[in-house]
């Protein structure tokens, strides 16, 4: 499995005058300039899929059955899901005219995450949260 940071970004920010190399660690963006800190968010993003799927699966899980069970947990999931399908749109946007630009790999996947709903919110229920 890969590690964020990689070794190559460790040893940049261990080098780096600018990171505070007392509060910067594996396990942690804090204290990192803002070279390395926008390097340790572009290797978090483009982490391969199969790694995160593996990690994510028994979490989520775990994390679905506890929302689901509690009274108003399903409502909230799906709008937080709404929220997060708008964050998007929204960041494609600005990448589609120009005001930011992702870098190909970011930009891909944000592509993907956009035009590949949950298989359980395709259909009518999906279409009806993106018409919003």
């Amino acid at each position: 499995m890969s590690q964020v940071p990689s070794v190559d970004l460790a040893r940049a920010i261990a080098r780096c005058p600018h990171c505070r190399s007392s509060q910067a660690s594996t396990s942690s963006r804090e204290g990192l300039c803002e070279v390395h800190r926008a390097r340790w968010n572009l290797e978090a993003c483009v982490s391969s899929d199969a790694e995160r799927e593996a990690m994510a699966e028994p979490h989520l899980e775990s994390l679905l059955r506890r929302a689901l069970s509690s009274e108003d947990g399903g409502t909230q999931f799906l709008a937080a899901y709404e929220r997060q399908a708008r964050a998007l749109d929204a960041v494609w946007e600005a990448h589609r005219r120009g005001a930011v630009q992702l870098p190909q790999a970011v930009a891909d996947k944000v592509e993907q995450a956009r035009t590949t709903p949950p298989r359980f919110l395709r259909g009518a229920t999906f279409d009806t949260i993106r018409a919003r």
